[in-house]
């Protein structure tokens, strides 16, 4: 990605900041409240500046600090790219499953393919109605899988 010299002075101080703000909260109370979910801004910034083994220092940094976090869809994607780009592939391979079962539109909206809206589980034919009166959708353009029991599945194409 091709940044500024000014884009990349402002990117870099944002990440200082974050690590500033962290480390402070680290030794004025002896662990980190991260309560504005601050830690899960440098990947993102690591990623635009292209500096992969920096943002792999941070995620070595952030699991030894959040060791039961497993983050958000966004920043498990962001922490899939840098493992990948710094050779550990093994290791984004576990995190895009992980980023896949977080939220399954995360890889279709990255990589600009169309997105099916899934329901899980059987839905009547009386919430069929519901589903097609709030989705706005008539019936043909829905598209309904039956399973072996008679229950109807349903998902349909977002637009």
């Amino acid at each position: 990605m091709f940044m500024r010299l000014k884009q990349i002075e402002k990117t870099k101080k944002k990440i200082a900041y974050v690590k500033r703000i962290l480390s402070a909260e680290k030794r004025k109370f002896g662990c980190i409240d991260d309560s504005q979910s601050l830690r899960y801004l440098p990947t993102k910034y690591f990623i635009q500046l292209g500096d992969y083994s920096g943002g792999q220092i941070y995620l070595m940094w952030f699991g030894k600090n959040f060791p039961d976090d497993r983050g958000f869809p966004e920043f498990l994607f962001e922490r899939t790219v840098i493992l990948f780009k710094t050779g550990k592939t093994k290791k984004a391979e576990q995190k895009a499953f992980q980023t896949f079962y977080s939220n399954p539109y995360w890889f279709h909206k990255y990589f600009d393919r169309s997105i099916f809206c899934l329901i899980f589980g059987a839905v009547q034919t009386r919430q069929l109605l519901l589903i097609q009166k709030h989705l706005n959708t008539p019936a043909n353009r829905l598209n309904l899988l039956t399973s072996s029991n008679g229950s109807i599945h349903l998902f349909r194409p977002i637009t």
